[in-house]
Protein backbone atom coordinates (compact mmCIF):
# COMPACT_ATOMS: atom_id res chain seq x y z
CA UNK A 1 0.00 0.00 0.00
CA UNK A 2 2.80 2.41 0.85
CA UNK A 3 4.47 1.62 -2.50
CA UNK A 4 1.22 2.38 -4.34
CA UNK A 5 0.88 5.77 -2.63
CA UNK A 6 4.50 6.71 -3.36
CA UNK A 7 4.13 5.65 -6.99
CA UNK A 8 0.91 7.62 -7.35
CA UNK A 9 2.47 10.91 -6.26
CA UNK A 10 5.95 10.33 -7.60
CA UNK A 11 7.47 12.67 -10.22
CA UNK A 12 8.79 11.04 -13.38
CA UNK A 13 11.00 12.39 -16.14
CA UNK A 14 8.75 12.21 -19.20
CA UNK A 15 11.61 12.17 -21.73
CA UNK A 16 12.76 8.78 -20.44
CA UNK A 17 9.47 7.19 -21.51
CA UNK A 18 8.53 9.47 -24.42
CA UNK A 19 10.06 7.74 -27.43
CA UNK A 20 11.21 4.15 -26.96
CA UNK A 21 11.92 3.96 -30.70
CA UNK A 22 14.94 6.22 -30.14
CA UNK A 23 16.39 3.67 -27.75
CA UNK A 24 16.02 0.95 -30.37
CA UNK A 25 17.67 3.19 -32.96
CA UNK A 26 20.54 3.97 -30.59
CA UNK A 27 21.03 0.26 -29.93
CA UNK A 28 21.10 -0.50 -33.68
CA UNK A 29 23.60 2.29 -34.29
CA UNK A 30 25.90 0.99 -31.56
CA UNK A 31 25.67 -2.51 -33.01
CA UNK A 32 26.41 -1.62 -36.65
CA UNK A 33 27.92 1.91 -36.68
CA UNK A 34 30.25 1.79 -33.69
CA UNK A 35 33.30 2.94 -35.67
CA UNK A 36 31.42 5.91 -37.13
CA UNK A 37 30.12 6.95 -33.70
CA UNK A 38 33.61 6.79 -32.17
CA UNK A 39 35.06 8.83 -35.04
CA UNK A 40 32.30 11.44 -34.70
CA UNK A 41 32.89 11.79 -30.97
CA UNK A 42 36.60 12.26 -31.62
CA UNK A 43 35.84 15.00 -34.17
CA UNK A 44 37.11 12.92 -37.07
CA UNK A 45 35.54 11.77 -40.31
CA UNK A 46 34.69 8.09 -40.86
CA UNK A 47 37.12 5.92 -42.76
CA UNK A 48 36.91 5.92 -46.55
CA UNK A 49 35.72 2.31 -46.47
CA UNK A 50 32.70 3.26 -44.36
CA UNK A 51 29.25 3.31 -45.97
CA UNK A 52 28.77 6.75 -44.38
CA UNK A 53 32.07 8.25 -45.54
CA UNK A 54 30.32 10.66 -47.90
CA UNK A 55 28.29 12.27 -45.10
CA UNK A 56 29.05 14.80 -42.40
CA UNK A 57 27.92 13.07 -39.22
CA UNK A 58 27.14 14.41 -35.76
CA UNK A 59 25.52 13.25 -32.53
CA UNK A 60 22.38 15.05 -31.36
CA UNK A 61 21.37 15.75 -27.76
CA UNK A 62 19.86 12.27 -27.45
CA UNK A 63 23.06 10.60 -28.61
CA UNK A 64 21.64 9.56 -31.99
CA UNK A 65 23.87 9.61 -35.05
CA UNK A 66 22.56 12.01 -37.69
CA UNK A 67 23.72 13.04 -41.16
CA UNK A 68 23.81 16.57 -42.50
CA UNK A 69 22.17 16.91 -45.93
CA UNK A 70 22.08 19.66 -48.53
CA UNK A 71 18.77 20.83 -47.03
CA UNK A 72 20.44 22.09 -43.85
CA UNK A 73 19.74 25.76 -44.64
CA UNK A 74 16.19 25.15 -45.86
CA UNK A 75 13.72 27.16 -43.75
CA UNK A 76 10.69 25.08 -44.76
CA UNK A 77 12.07 21.68 -43.74
CA UNK A 78 11.86 20.02 -40.36
CA UNK A 79 14.89 19.13 -38.28
CA UNK A 80 14.53 15.46 -39.20
CA UNK A 81 14.36 16.28 -42.92
CA UNK A 82 17.46 18.46 -42.75
CA UNK A 83 19.39 16.06 -40.52
CA UNK A 84 17.90 12.55 -40.76
CA UNK A 85 18.71 9.84 -38.25
CA UNK A 86 21.09 7.21 -39.61
CA UNK A 87 19.60 3.70 -39.70
CA UNK A 88 21.97 0.82 -40.54
CA UNK A 89 20.46 -1.01 -43.50
CA UNK A 90 21.74 -4.39 -42.33
CA UNK A 91 19.79 -4.18 -39.06
CA UNK A 92 16.49 -5.93 -38.47
CA UNK A 93 14.95 -2.62 -37.40
CA UNK A 94 15.60 -1.12 -40.86
CA UNK A 95 13.72 -3.94 -42.56
CA UNK A 96 10.79 -3.63 -40.14
CA UNK A 97 10.75 0.13 -40.69
CA UNK A 98 10.61 -0.30 -44.47
CA UNK A 99 7.91 -2.96 -44.23
CA UNK A 100 5.78 -0.66 -42.07
CA UNK A 101 6.26 2.25 -44.49
CA UNK A 102 5.32 -0.03 -47.38
CA UNK A 103 2.11 -1.04 -45.60
CA UNK A 104 1.18 2.50 -44.53
CA UNK A 105 1.65 3.80 -48.09
CA UNK A 106 -0.76 1.22 -49.55
CA UNK A 107 1.97 -0.96 -51.11
CA UNK A 108 3.35 1.78 -53.34
CA UNK A 109 6.64 1.52 -55.20
CA UNK A 110 10.28 2.12 -54.35
CA UNK A 111 10.42 5.90 -54.78
CA UNK A 112 7.32 6.55 -52.66
CA UNK A 113 8.63 4.47 -49.77
CA UNK A 114 12.08 6.04 -50.07
CA UNK A 115 10.66 9.58 -49.93
CA UNK A 116 8.48 8.65 -46.95
CA UNK A 117 11.45 7.25 -45.03
CA UNK A 118 13.72 10.20 -45.74
CA UNK A 119 11.38 12.56 -43.96
CA UNK A 120 13.06 11.33 -40.79
CA UNK A 121 15.57 8.55 -41.45
CA UNK A 122 18.54 7.88 -43.69
CA UNK A 123 18.66 4.13 -44.23
CA UNK A 124 21.90 2.88 -45.75
CA UNK A 125 21.39 0.82 -48.91
CA UNK A 126 17.71 1.74 -48.68
CA UNK A 127 16.86 1.34 -52.36
CA UNK A 128 18.26 -2.20 -52.58
CA UNK A 129 16.51 -3.25 -49.37
CA UNK A 130 13.18 -1.79 -50.50
CA UNK A 131 13.38 -3.66 -53.81
CA UNK A 132 14.04 -6.91 -51.97
CA UNK A 133 11.10 -6.39 -49.61
CA UNK A 134 8.75 -5.48 -52.47
CA UNK A 135 9.85 -8.58 -54.36
CA UNK A 136 8.87 -10.76 -51.39
CA UNK A 137 5.61 -8.91 -50.62
CA UNK A 138 2.72 -11.34 -51.12
CA UNK A 139 0.16 -8.57 -51.66
CA UNK A 140 2.24 -6.90 -54.36
CA UNK A 141 2.91 -10.19 -56.14
CA UNK A 142 -0.81 -10.94 -56.21
CA UNK A 143 -1.56 -7.57 -57.76
CA UNK A 144 1.02 -7.98 -60.50
CA UNK A 145 -0.65 -9.71 -63.41
CA UNK A 146 1.12 -11.53 -66.18
CA UNK A 147 2.02 -9.58 -69.28
CA UNK A 148 -0.37 -10.20 -72.15
CA UNK A 149 1.23 -11.25 -75.42
CA UNK A 150 -0.63 -10.01 -78.45
CA UNK A 151 -0.49 -12.05 -81.65
CA UNK A 152 0.48 -9.61 -84.37
CA UNK A 153 -1.40 -9.72 -87.64
CA UNK A 154 0.47 -9.98 -90.97
CA UNK A 155 1.43 -6.67 -92.52
CA UNK A 156 -0.80 -5.55 -95.40
CA UNK A 157 0.53 -5.86 -98.92
CA UNK A 158 0.92 -2.09 -99.25
CA UNK A 159 3.45 -2.11 -96.39
CA UNK A 160 5.66 -4.74 -98.01
CA UNK A 161 5.96 -3.78 -101.68
CA UNK A 162 8.66 -1.52 -103.12
CA UNK A 163 6.87 1.36 -104.76
CA UNK A 164 6.84 5.13 -105.13
CA UNK A 165 6.17 7.19 -101.99
CA UNK A 166 2.54 7.70 -101.00
CA UNK A 167 1.20 5.19 -103.54
CA UNK A 168 -1.00 3.87 -100.71
CA UNK A 169 -1.71 6.60 -98.16
CA UNK A 170 -3.40 6.70 -94.78
CA UNK A 171 -5.23 9.88 -93.80
CA UNK A 172 -6.30 11.23 -90.42
CA UNK A 173 -6.87 14.50 -88.60
CA UNK A 174 -5.20 15.82 -85.46
CA UNK A 175 -6.04 18.87 -83.39
CA UNK A 176 -7.52 21.27 -82.68
CA UNK A 177 -4.68 23.79 -82.51
CA UNK A 178 -5.29 27.41 -81.53
CA UNK A 179 -3.96 29.86 -84.11
CA UNK A 180 -3.70 33.62 -83.55
CA UNK A 181 -3.95 35.85 -86.61
CA UNK A 182 -4.33 39.63 -86.33
CA UNK A 183 -5.27 39.41 -82.64
CA UNK A 184 -7.96 36.84 -83.42
CA UNK A 185 -7.64 33.30 -82.06
CA UNK A 186 -9.31 30.48 -83.94
CA UNK A 187 -9.14 26.71 -84.14
CA UNK A 188 -7.19 24.86 -86.81
CA UNK A 189 -6.62 21.21 -87.61
CA UNK A 190 -3.92 19.23 -89.37
CA UNK A 191 -4.68 16.64 -92.04
CA UNK A 192 -2.00 13.96 -91.74
CA UNK A 193 -1.12 11.82 -94.75
CA UNK A 194 1.23 8.89 -94.14
CA UNK A 195 2.87 6.63 -96.70
CA UNK A 196 2.00 2.96 -96.26
CA UNK A 197 5.42 1.74 -97.40
CA UNK A 198 7.99 4.25 -96.09
CA UNK A 199 5.96 5.74 -93.18
CA UNK A 200 6.80 9.23 -94.46
CA UNK A 201 4.25 11.90 -93.58
CA UNK A 202 2.74 14.94 -95.25
CA UNK A 203 0.85 17.60 -93.28
CA UNK A 204 -1.84 20.00 -94.46
CA UNK A 205 -3.22 22.77 -92.26
CA UNK A 206 -7.02 23.09 -92.46
CA UNK A 207 -9.36 25.46 -90.60
CA UNK A 208 -11.95 22.74 -89.91
CA UNK A 209 -12.78 19.08 -90.47
CA UNK A 210 -15.68 19.81 -92.80
CA UNK A 211 -16.17 18.06 -96.12
CA UNK A 212 -15.02 21.03 -98.26
CA UNK A 213 -11.81 21.40 -96.23
CA UNK A 214 -11.16 17.64 -96.46
CA UNK A 215 -11.69 17.95 -100.20
CA UNK A 216 -9.19 20.82 -100.50
CA UNK A 217 -6.59 19.07 -98.32
CA UNK A 218 -6.75 15.98 -100.54
CA UNK A 219 -6.41 18.10 -103.69
CA UNK A 220 -3.32 19.88 -102.31
CA UNK A 221 -1.81 16.55 -101.31
CA UNK A 222 -2.44 15.05 -104.77
CA UNK A 223 -0.86 18.08 -106.39
CA UNK A 224 2.36 17.23 -104.52
CA UNK A 225 2.16 13.42 -104.79
CA UNK A 226 0.17 12.54 -107.93
CA UNK A 227 1.19 8.86 -107.75
CA UNK A 228 -1.32 8.01 -105.00
CA UNK A 229 -3.75 5.25 -106.01
CA UNK A 230 -5.41 4.39 -102.69
CA UNK A 231 -6.46 6.18 -99.50
CA UNK A 232 -7.01 4.38 -96.19
CA UNK A 233 -9.14 6.09 -93.53
CA UNK A 234 -9.20 4.70 -90.00
CA UNK A 235 -12.77 4.23 -88.82
CA UNK A 236 -11.90 2.28 -85.64
CA UNK A 237 -12.98 3.72 -82.27
CA UNK A 238 -9.71 3.04 -80.46
CA UNK A 239 -10.11 6.21 -78.46
CA UNK A 240 -13.58 7.05 -77.26
CA UNK A 241 -12.96 10.79 -77.20
CA UNK A 242 -11.70 10.73 -80.79
CA UNK A 243 -14.51 8.51 -82.06
CA UNK A 244 -16.64 11.47 -83.16
CA UNK A 245 -13.80 13.09 -85.11
CA UNK A 246 -12.79 9.81 -86.74
CA UNK A 247 -16.39 9.15 -87.78
CA UNK A 248 -16.62 12.66 -89.23
CA UNK A 249 -13.48 12.03 -91.27
CA UNK A 250 -14.76 8.65 -92.48
CA UNK A 251 -18.09 10.17 -93.54
CA UNK A 252 -16.32 13.05 -95.27
CA UNK A 253 -14.38 10.54 -97.36
CA UNK A 254 -17.70 9.07 -98.52
CA UNK A 255 -19.34 12.36 -99.49
CA UNK A 256 -20.19 12.84 -103.14
CA UNK A 257 -17.83 15.68 -104.02
CA UNK A 258 -14.92 14.01 -102.24
CA UNK A 259 -15.63 10.76 -104.05
CA UNK A 260 -15.69 12.61 -107.37
CA UNK A 261 -12.26 14.07 -106.67
CA UNK A 262 -10.84 10.64 -105.91
CA UNK A 263 -12.55 8.87 -108.82
CA UNK A 264 -11.22 11.45 -111.24
CA UNK A 265 -7.70 10.32 -110.30
CA UNK A 266 -8.47 6.58 -110.11
CA UNK A 267 -8.01 6.56 -106.31
CA UNK A 268 -9.85 4.12 -104.04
Amino acid sequence: MNFFVRALYATYIVSKFLNPADRIIAWCQHQHCRAEIDATRAGERPQTTSKLAAFKLFLDEDGLLRAETRLTEGPFFTHDERNPVVIPGESRFAKLLIMDSHRVNAHFGVNTILNHLRRRFWVTRARQIIKGILHRCVTCRRRQGKFARQIEAPLPEARLEFTVPFRVTGIDFCGPFFVTHQKTTSKAYVALFTCGASRAIHLELVPSQSTPQTHLAIRRFLATYPGCVKFISDNGCNFVKAATDIKRLFNAMKKKETAETLEGRSID
